[in-house]
């Protein structure tokens, strides 16, 4: 059975202002990550934002793999 990590980060500073998220997937020895931001936005629409890519970027993952 596969086994992949994610790890999931976001800011926004002031709240709504300036925000970004970050992303870091640990599958074996790989890891992928993404990262983007916007000028105006909210901490919540950015730990989403980073949430749904880091779950777009299991698309290719073998079903039935455990992700933590």
């Amino acid at each position: 059975m596969s086994q992949v990590t994610l790890w999931i980060a976001s800011v926004c500073q002031p709240d709504p202002g300036y925000g970004g998220y970050g992303f870091v997937r640990i599958e074996g020895e790989t890891r992928v990550g993404q990262a983007g931001g916007d000028r105006r936005t909210t901490g919540v629409k950015m730990a989403l934002t980073g949430l749904v890519r880091a779950l777009e970027s299991l698309a290719e993952t073998p079903a039935g793999a455990l992700v933590t």
